[in-house]
């Protein structure tokens, strides 16, 4: 039954859960992997596999090698930083992939927002883990800012790139392309998308690095011996 209900039918039957914390008294429910199934879930999936479909993906060498470029020279600049030059290269590709705009250093303003804004969701710990998530009206108070920080995480640098493409200056990117598709008929779900991609490089920027106990040392010993060392 499980199997026909789930597998053959998911189509009709398959839903997710609804996580009031999250959702509703944070505020992501915008984003694709809490969103319910529908139409809406649709779009963000389609213009999001459109972008970064595989066939695609030779476009962005340039950007990539650009970036790796940037990386060896703060490891030449400042060796000591090895961490934060993994999140700066993770966060400048990602940026300029989404909103066209490149990332010099981890303290420029559209980086502290889109920690920030990731840390709203971070706060609520596993979802599902509230009483909240079961019992709605013992919605709790929200730290001062919350709200805020994601408002604008969400909204600034979207309209940044929309700015800059009135003025014919923006650079071409997954925001731009699809703005200029839609003929801005689109605008909530191309936020969206482009918020919750942007937002993956946080949890994901150097992951390869620390998970790797093992051995450890590996990824600044791998850069010495493609860039040479001092001495």
């Amino acid at each position: 039954m499980a199997h026909e209900l789930l597998d053959k039918r998911s189509a009709k039957y398959s839903h997710r859960p609804f996580f009031a914390m999250a959702s509703e008294v944070i505020g992501w429910k915008w984003a694709l992997p809490i969103m319910d199934y529908g139409e809406k879930w649709k779009r963000h999936r389609k213009y999001l596999q459109q972008f970064f479909h595989k066939q695609n993906i030779p476009k962005y060498y340039n950007i990539e090698l650009k970036e790796a470029h940037h990386l060896f020279n703060d490891f030449l600049d400042d060796p000591d930083n090895f961490t934060a030059h993994i999140k700066r290269l993770a966060g400048g590709v990602t940026m300029v992939l989404t909103y066209g705009h490149e990332v010099k250093s981890l303290e420029e303003p559209f980086i502290r927002i889109a920690e920030k804004g990731v840390l709203t969701i971070e706060a609520v710990s596993a979802v599902g883990a509230h009483v909240v998530d079961f019992v709605p009206w013992m919605i709790k108070r929200l730290s001062p800012g919350t709200r805020e920080d994601l408002h604008d995480f969400i909204y600034k640098p979207f309209n940044y790139v929309k700015e800059r493409l009135t003025q014919g200056t923006a650079v071409p990117c997954y925001t731009t392309t699809l703005l200029e598709e839609t003929k801005g008929d689109d605008d909530e779900v191309i936020r969206g998308t482009a918020a919750i991609t942007y937002s993956g490089w946080l949890r994901n920027d150097h992951v390869g690095f620390d998970d790797r106990h093992d051995c450890p040392g590996g990824g600044p010993s791998n850069t010495d011996a493609c860039t040479g060392r001092d001495g």
